[in-house]
């Protein structure tokens, strides 16, 4: 199931987490044409706790973390990893999907236009799309899932926010319709 929640401090946040990120450890990835990345910080093997851009959002998401745990009824979950990647006009990151986690989220944090947002493929139709996503959303979707960010046809960046999650334990009255 891939769904979608509008952050509704993006506006507020927006300026203090580019700067976060601005100042952060990172630096350009290039993979032989496959993947064309202007700056992140996945590849930095960096803790949790040194990405200062990653404590402020993970603080301030108390409300999207409530409907994550009601959608699938979790007592419990954890962050497993998030990074930073950011693109410019042709950059992008092919197919992919990410490992050792349940759910993955993307925050857009700078977004032209939703035809920039991640786009899904479907094992069971064989298709890919894309939700109509805009700046300020969080979309979620199976960590399995094969997705990528396509080419960027616009001559502004897009900034996102990824991060992985791990369901730990679930609410027994919730699965139950109590």
């Amino acid at each position: 199931m891939i769904w979608k929640y509008t952050f509704p401090l993006h506006n507020k946040l927006k300026t203090p987490l580019l700067t976060s990120i601005q100042y952060s450890v990172g630096k350009g990835y290039d993979a032989d044409e496959i993947d064309r990345i202007a700056k992140t910080d996945y590849y930095e093997h960096l803790d949790l706790d040194q990405k200062t851009y990653l404590g402020l959002l993970h603080s301030n998401l108390t409300d999207f973390y409530d409907v994550m745990s009601q959608k699938y009824c979790l007592m419990r979950f954890s962050l497993f990893n998030g990074w930073y990647q950011q693109y410019y006009n042709l950059d992008t990151h092919h197919w992919h999907t990410h490992s050792r986690s349940n759910v993955s989220m993307v925050y857009y944090l700078e977004l032209d236009g939703p035809e920039h947002s991640t786009e899904f493929w479907c094992p069971e139709t064989r298709k890919k799309f894309q939700l109509d996503a805009k700046e300020g959303d969080i979309v979620v979707f199976p960590a399995y899932q094969a997705h990528r960010s396509p080419p960027i046809q616009s001559d502004n960046r897009k900034t996102i926010i990824s991060c992985n999650y791990n369901f730990e334990s679930v609410r027994f009255d919730c699965i139950n319709g109590k």
